[in-house]
């Protein structure tokens, strides 16, 4: 099963895996799709090419003890 993660509305994020925190180890095309806004929340437009495996540019290498920030991506038009 791919890790799986939802984007919080301050862009914080918990990625899980089978129910476990975290992501095993390895190399990773990213996909980020939006979804149903919590209430209140004002929706988000995502790029398209994001959200499609073929397409995205974001790709990724979970590695033990990475940085704070290191797997924090910036979307662009």
């Amino acid at each position: 099963m791919a890790p799986t993660g939802n984007i919080q509305s301050d862009g914080s994020y918990t990625i899980k895996t089978m129910d476990k925190t975290g992501a095993p180890l390895g190399w990773y095309k990213v996909t980020v799709s939006g979804g149903l806004p919590l209430p209140g929340a004002q929706p988000v437009s995502i790029p398209q090419r994001y959200s499609s495996e073929a397409e995205t540019p974001l790709a990724v290498e979970v590695v033990e003890n990475a940085a704070a920030g290191v797997y924090d991506f910036k979307l662009t038009k």
